[in-house]
């Protein structure tokens, strides 16, 4: 890294510190919401998706349980210097081969995928147990919370464990934005991606609370998967345990139990129905379970678990997809296994894949 780009991070982390500290006593919701809102809009920025021409735009594939999503309140706040946040997330460009972790100084460390990385009750990193980097502070006062970032490419997933103790595995293509230590009144982190997290229960009375650039998630104490990744327009909801409260950009409250789902087009719900939860996190164990979803959309799930590209033919994107496929087998094999349910063909070349509607003879 260069010393003068260093030199901005470390800025732009203490400026942005400062804001944090501030809003304790002072932030309202609305200023907040811009805050996350830069982030994401600096993150979407960073991404370099191939696109093209005769590709079929897909949709999100559900994300899987929630205890309770919300909108926040319009309320007015002059201190926040959302510039300042733009700046400091501008500053991390995503990896293409390896995931990277950045702390509060700037410093970039490479994480192997099987690493195992937690922070310490006192915000203490430790990578494979051992002391990476002590609780970062800009200086000032115990009240402060820097902030860290994992970035996790495509083809790379970790699991991280909060400095609280809450567990997240951290698919494929995902930013996750989190204070080294969290703050005594309630415990904050960004999303742009998809995250499984299992809330640990041991401060069920501190809320636990996950912003993305859509909604908001309010956690007491519960297991749930947040799929946010900002190319995709629709989204879903599945409540594995718990009880959740969704409230869409129009102010409508929904209430889901275990085993429902809510469905919503560009932050507006569309839909509740019943579904095996399970099925939308087997994810997190390498299973992709297929329920009926269009095959353009598994393919794009396959490019961001994968990390390779995925070219198919116009006609093929509405297929119906049914059965598991395994994630822990190699990208090939498990479009072959596509190819045997399915009339389509694989073609490889030059590490890309080609699915081709298959030819009659």
């Amino acid at each position: 890294m260069m010393k003068e780009e260093k030199g901005n991070i470390e800025q732009m982390s203490e400026r942005l510190f400062h804001y944090l500290r501030k809003r304790e006593s002072s932030a309202s919701q609305e200023a907040e919401d811009e805050v996350w809102s830069k982030i994401s809009e600096q993150i979407d920025k960073k991404k370099h998706i191939p696109v093209y021409r005769w590709l079929i735009p897909v949709t999100a594939v559900a994300a899987a349980s929630l205890l309770f999503v919300f909108w926040l309140n319009n309320q007015a706040y002059d201190t926040i210097h959302s510039a300042d946040v733009q700046e400091f997330v501008s500053a991390a460009n995503t990896p293409e081969k390896h995931i990277e972790l950045i702390t509060a100084t700037g410093t970039k460390i490479k994480v192997d995928e099987k690493a195992t990385v937690a922070y310490a009750q006192d915000g203490s990193l430790l990578i494979d147990e051992k002391k990476i980097a002590p609780r970062q502070s800009t200086g000032e006062g115990e009240e402060e919370h820097p902030m860290n970032q994992i970035i996790v490419p495509m083809g790379k997933h970790i699991k991280l464990q909060l400095s609280d103790g809450s567990q997240l595995d951290i698919n494929s293509g995902t930013k996750v934005v989190y204070p080294q230590k969290f703050k005594k009144e309630y415990r904050e982190i960004f999303v742009e991606g998809e995250i499984f997290i299992d809330v640990t229960h041991k401060e069920s009375n501190i809320p636990f609370i996950v912003k993305t650039s859509l909604f908001t998630v309010n956690v007491l104490g519960t297991a749930f998967n947040v799929k946010a990744y900002k190319e995709d327009t629709k989204a879903e909801v599945v409540l594995v345990r718990g009880k959740v409260e969704v409230k869409d950009k129009k102010e409508q409250n929904y209430t889901l139990m275990p085993n429902e789902l809510i469905a919503l087009n560009e932050g507006t719900y569309t839909d509740k129905k019943k579904v095996n939860a399970l099925d939308y996190i087997s994810w997190i164990d390498g299973i992709l379970t297929l329920n009926n979803q269009a095959l353009s959309i598994v393919l794009e799930q396959l490019h961001r678990y994968y990390g390779k590209e995925i070219i198919y033919d116009t006609g093929i994107e509405t297929m119906p997809m049914h059965g598991k496929l395994d994630l822990n087998e190699g990208l090939q094999k498990v479009l072959s296994t596509i190819a045997i349910t399915a009339p389509v063909t694989i073609e490889e070349k030059n590490n890309i894949y080609y699915v081709h509607m298959r030819k009659e003879n």
